[in-house]
């Protein structure tokens, strides 16, 4: 690189401005810079050469990934935010900070080397020193406690040798509408006998977001046939031993209540009555499913009867009765039959 010119008049100057990228990772490097002319000098070596050391430089490199795409209202989401050094030197006390947003509640944190601090909605891990190719990882658990919007995690990596490019990153999360359907069953007796009428009463929507498209389904078990079915919101029978009620959406606090007659006609031990609850809103316990069991009570069916020999009788006239029989499906236990004479 060079600047002329045909004549330099007293007190003037020629200046050239040189720019350059250093390339050096470590040493020294050097600009050497030289003057002439055809006019005599007396002072012939106007060569100034000048020295800059190349300071060591890290080269931080931060990831973080995200357990899910996206959340829902009392969900837990992990974050796995991971620092490397793929650089030539080692990179000295290096940081790596991981913070929360609103609408994210930490659980818990863990690292893979270092130590893990937790200060409120940030956590921290730290080493002395990062070789060249190790990673510094912190593992960050969260609970999600928007309802709507976005959640945001902001994660930053220092070291005290110089970076040109600092490392930080950010993700965002969007917060899904959430559901939280519950379920509960209720049966008009707590035991049944053959032949005898029992009803069962079905989810509610605590939660904080509309739930769409919802069904509840009630299934009766052998044992128990089906009398009828209502419901608050329409309903509709799917297949034999169910019902179900539907619903396009379910505001929070309201209910779909659905209540099933059925006779218990098999004389078994257990009725068995399942109540199932469903929505395409994301659900945080989807599991909504209660089962009633219902002993059956064992039942004698005793009828009696009485025929006299005589339709009239007279003074000294033997009179013999016939009495009861048991036409039921289950044994009957100790037994009584009293037979009471008048006067006479």
């Amino acid at each position: 690189m060079g600047a002329t010119t045909a004549s330099l008049q007293v007190g003037a100057t020629l200046t050239a401005v040189v720019n350059a990228t250093v390339t050096a990772s470590s040493g020294n490097i050097t600009n050497t810079a030289v003057g002439t002319s055809t006019t005599p000098d007396p002072t012939p070596t106007n060569t100034v050469t000048v020295v800059t050391p190349v300071a060591t430089s890290a080269d931080l490199t931060l990831t973080k990934v995200a357990s899910s795409t996206s959340g829902t209202q009392g969900q837990t989401i992990s974050y796995t935010v991971t620092l490397g050094q793929p650089g030539s030197p080692v990179a000295s006390n290096v940081t790596l900070t991981d913070i929360l947003s609103a609408g994210l509640s930490l659980i818990s944190a863990s690292g893979n080397n270092g130590t893990a601090s937790i200060a409120g909605a940030s956590v921290g891990a730290t080493t002395a020193s990062l070789q060249v190719g190790a990673t510094l990882t912190l593992v960050v658990n969260a609970t999600v406690t928007a309802s709507s919007g976005n959640m945001t995690n902001t994660a930053v990596g220092t070291s005290t040798t110089p970076d040109p490019t600092p490392t930080n990153m950010t993700v965002v999360t969007p917060v899904a509408t959430s559901a939280d359907l519950t379920l509960t069953k209720v049966a008009s007796s707590t035991s049944g006998t053959q032949g005898q009428t029992i009803s069962h009463g079905d989810p509610g929507q605590p939660g904080s977001a509309v739930a769409s498209n919802v069904t509840l389904t009630d299934i009766l078990s052998a044992g128990l046939s089906r009398i009828s079915a209502s419901g608050k919101q329409r309903h509709g029978q799917h297949r034999r031993g169910q019902r179900g009620a539907t619903t396009a959406s379910l505001q929070v606090g309201a209910t779909l209540t659905l209540v099933v007659n059925a006779t218990g006609d098999r004389q078994q031990r257990q009725h068995h009555q399942h109540g199932g609850g469903t929505s395409t809103t994301p659900d945080p316990t989807p599991t909504n499913t209660v089962t009633v069991v219902t002993p059956v009570a064992t039942s004698a069916d005793l009828t009696l009867t009485k025929v006299a020999s005589s339709t009239s009788g007279t003074r000294a006239d033997h009179q013999p009765h016939g009495d009861p029989g048991q036409p039921g499906s289950s044994v009957a236990s100790n037994v009584t039959l009293t037979d009471i004479l008048s006067a006479g």
